[in-house]
């Protein structure tokens, strides 16, 4: 076959100069050694990120004890309806509780974040016996309003025969207390510290949405006058909790101060003293944060150390 005869062999000598180098060529890189096998970088086990840690100031109005919350290390959110009517002390979470969505919205954040502390406060505005006192007629006269009652002990979940804009008022109330209450009852369940606050003889703690939690073996309802905690009237308020720590609020006025008086009166405007008594003192809201067994409780919440120096107690307390 002469030149013409190109079968692959190792005598290449009988290859043409060119067929043959090409053939060689092809052999080589035929015959050439695997490369090593590519060594890929290890991976490290992937770390579930924690959610953060928060608490949550529900119906907080003026944000107090957010404020006082965040003054003291902690993570806070305050949340209220964009017509709150109280100027907050700082930037607060706005939602409709009475609204499915507003509310819905607040169980979202118990999944957003590792919640460990809710304080809810119920505006008391329908819930106040304070109504059932009259203004003075000269007031009257003067042209100071006279709100009516709107519940009683016979009927605490609303006076029958109301007008239709006060069946309203009390029908978002109850709305708003039967969430505070499934809320309250959601924290028992997962082992949350919670409180609610309103004052001692509200009709609040006689809803049939709250008297479950006021008898549960879990829960105390500690009252105290707010004079005790810089208040400047001698208020009495209530505060209901699953934590034995919230019972050292408990204080009744020595009577070594002044009070303002109660009432109505005219500041560029017509104003009640009940009005005046919604904000929580400072000293009250750092009360209820800087107990020692509140503090190594939940002093993980905290974003810096806990800076309590007494004695170390164990952070799982009997209720």
């Amino acid at each position: 076959m002469g030149k013409h005869f190109l079968a692959l062999s190792s005598k290449r000598a009988f290859l043409p100069e060119v067929a043959s180098k090409e053939i060689t060529k092809a052999l080589d890189v035929h015959q050439a050694k695997p490369s090593a096998p590519r060594i890929l970088p290890k991976l490290s086990p992937m770390i579930k990120q924690e959610r953060p840690k928060v608490a949550l100031e529900i119906c907080c109005g003026h944000a107090g004890l957010t404020s006082a919350l965040y003054e003291v290390g902690f993570n806070a959110k305050g949340v209220d309806w964009k017509g709150n009517k109280h100027k907050s002390r700082m930037p607060i979470l706005l939602a409709d509780l009475t609204a499915p969505n507003g509310q819905a919205y607040v169980r979202s954040l118990f999944q957003k974040y590792n919640v460990v502390y809710v304080h809810m406060a119920p505006p008391c505005g329908t819930m106040s016996r304070a109504r059932e006192r009259r203004v003075p007629k000269h007031l009257v006269a003067s042209g100071a309003p006279d709100p009516q009652p709107l519940r009683s002990v016979d009927h605490p979940e609303g006076l029958p025969g109301l007008s239709e804009f006060d069946q309203m008022k009390v029908g978002k109330a109850n709305i708003l207390a039967s969430f505070c209450a499934d809320l309250a009852k959601f924290c028992l369940d997962k082992e949350i510290g919670f409180t609610i606050e309103n004052p001692r003889n509200s009709y609040l703690w006689q809803l049939q949405s709250m008297k479950p939690l006021v008898r549960h073996q879990q829960t105390r309802t500690t009252p105290f006058q707010a004079c005790m905690w810089g208040s400047r009237r001698d208020k009495w308020t209530s505060i209901l909790s699953n934590m034995k720590e919230m019972e050292t609020l408990h204080r009744v006025c020595d009577g070594k101060h002044e009070h303002l008086p109660w009432g109505t009166q005219w500041k560029q405007g017509w104003c009640f003293a009940t009005a005046e008594e919604c904000e929580y003192p400072l000293s009250f809201a750092k009360q209820l944060l800087n107990g020692q067994h509140y503090i190594v409780r939940f002093q993980t919440l905290h974003n810096r150390p806990c800076e309590n120096k007494s004695k170390p107690v164990s952070p799982r307390l009997p209720l």
